[in-house]
């Protein structure tokens, strides 16, 4: 631990009431481990994905992938957007 340049952080947290419905950007939510988020439409909801997350980093990448200048987390319709820390790793 006394080696990691920084500790992770959440950038950026979204969610949405209703499929497809427009991400609404907060700056905290209740986060259920059996549950998902409060709030959300996928909260309750067996499956895997209850909660999507990206990591920040990878924002730079995909816009080089799509020749655009930058893309917003929001974008991606992600739950929550983190940076410092490798989220594959929780795989």
């Amino acid at each position: 631990m006394n080696h990691i340049a920084e500790a992770g952080r959440v950038e950026w947290i979204g969610i949405r009431h209703s499929k497809k419905a427009n991400l609404i950007v907060t700056n905290s939510v209740v986060l259920d481990p059996s549950y998902g988020i409060e709030g959300d439409h996928c909260a309750g909801r067996s499956g895997k994905r209850q909660v999507t997350s990206l990591q920040a980093e990878h924002l730079l990448v995909i816009a080089g992938m799509l020749q655009a200048a930058f893309v917003k987390p929001k974008q991606l319709r992600r739950n929550i957007d983190v940076r410092g820390f490798n989220l594959l790793v929780l795989t």
